[in-house]
């Protein structure tokens, strides 16, 4: 008994509709009540088309996903709280984490000279991952037990070496007397129990190093296990979460045989447009998500409205319209893609103005959202769709031609189309 589709004059009958619902008892459901203006030659509203939907199941869902998202971004935001200085959900580095906690060490004793190593467990071998003032000859991987940092390692106890020269293990070790150190102290990084590497710091001075700085910086080599540990069980979780994300996006693929593989193609067209324009890894990263996210808000829209073979209804045309806005929505708790998010939601923007959701203008949109959408226009254009078969690369490339400055950003498409003219060479 509730009314789903009225054309009627006026606005005030849009009562009529939520009253029909609330009467029939429908209050505990979830309806889309979506109105679309119809104008005159004038340019006023004479009528207006309403059309409500129960979309109980959708917002489900909906919400379901962003349950299990939530679920995730809560373990990586936990994570990396736990040292803003090293670790971001946009840089996540070991080699880099490494070179900043050699940086720090150098401050903390006040020397120039330090090394980072991590122990091999297959081969019980210490590593140099990180060093700063050695030669290349001192940073050969050492067995457990060998020389100052595996003595160290085997005792798993801060070793302070008033004078090198005096040390037993290195009377014969040529290496050492040419580099002209004579005082260390190195300490093992440990994670409970458990070997994860040893954190050393030299100088050519003798006696330069006092037991309460072996104290400090076993203290701070702490500080560096419990960072290594946590980049290592950060980098799982967001390799499961990526992986979650796959199949999401995948599923939604999977609704319409058309467009299966799209957000993976969009992915690699926006990367080669990104490299011909010589953006930043950091770009190149965000647009890796974006790629693959960006149609993850039609999650949403009915299997009748994506595969429909015939041209769509204003209501319908609203619906899809509505994806960029929904996908923000289901992804605005991951703060890692914090700076992807206008692009996300502004990929369907035109250059001139005449896009959706927002009607954005030039260069007024994001400059990644004017990336993925000339690489996800040109895909849509190659592709058969249930309505149309897909153009050959030829014919798109002249329709993205004759597209520059209207729905495309002419810098974006030139790169983009020197990128296919180049291929077809």
């Amino acid at each position: 008994g509730c009314p789903t589709l009225k054309v009627f004059n006026g606005c005030e009958q849009c009562v009529a509709i939520r009253k029909g619902i609330a009467i029939n008892g429908l209050g505990k459901h979830c309806f889309r009540l979506t109105t679309s203006p119809i104008k005159d030659e004038h340019g006023k509203i004479v009528q207006v088309l309403e059309l409500a939907e129960d979309v109980t199941d959708q917002v489900k869902a909906e919400q379901e996903i962003k349950r299990r998202l939530n679920v995730v971004t809560k373990e990586l935001n936990f994570l990396s709280r736990l040292d803003r200085d090293f670790i971001s959900l946009q840089e996540l580095s070991l080699d880099q984490i490494l070179k900043q906690c050699v940086e720090i060490s150098q401050s903390l004793l006040d020397s120039k000279i330090c090394n980072l190593r991590l122990f091999d467990g297959s081969q019980k071998t210490l590593i140099s991952k990180a060093s700063s003032g050695l030669e290349d000859e001192l940073l050969k991987g050492l067995k457990v037990g060998d020389g100052i940092c595996g003595k160290a390692a085997a005792s798993k106890k801060p070793v302070l070496i008033m004078d090198l020269l005096e040390f037993k293990q290195l009377k014969d070790d040529s290496s050492v007397r040419k580099s002209g150190l004579r005082s260390a102290v190195c300490v093992p990084i440990m994670l409970k129990d458990e070997l994860l590497g040893t954190l050393a710091v030299l100088s050519p001075q003798p006696n330069a190093f006092t037991n309460e700085e072996a104290k400090l910086l076993m203290c701070f080599a702490n500080h560096v296990a419990i960072l290594i540990d946590n980049l290592k069980a950060h980098k799982e979780i967001f390799t499961s979460y990526v992986n979650t994300i796959k199949s999401l996006v995948s599923a939604i693929e999977a609704r319409d045989s058309y467009t299966r593989g799209h957000s993976e193609k969009v992915t690699k067209f926006s990367l080669d447009i990104a490299d011909a324009m010589g953006l930043s890894e950091e770009h190149k990263a965000m647009l890796t998500y974006c790629g693959r996210l960006h149609d993850i808000g039609k999650i949403g829209i009915s299997d009748a409205i994506l595969n429909k073979p015939g041209p769509l209804t204003v209501a319908e045309r609203a619906e899809i319209q509505l994806h960029p806005l929904r996908a923000v929505d289901i992804l605005s708790s991951l703060k890692f893609l914090d700076k992807g998010m206008p692009a996300i939601r502004h990929h369907h923007e035109r250059f001139d103005g005449r896009g959706y959701p927002d009607g954005l203008k030039g260069k007024d949109i994001p400059l990644l959202a004017r990336i993925l959408t000339c690489a996800d226009s040109f895909d849509a254009m190659t592709s058969d769709r249930a309505y149309r078969p897909g153009m050959s690369m030829e014919k798109a490339v002249l329709e993205m031609k004759a597209s520059r400055e209207k729905q495309f950003d002419p810098e974006v498409t030139d790169a983009f189309i020197g990128i296919l003219e180049g291929h077809r060479r």
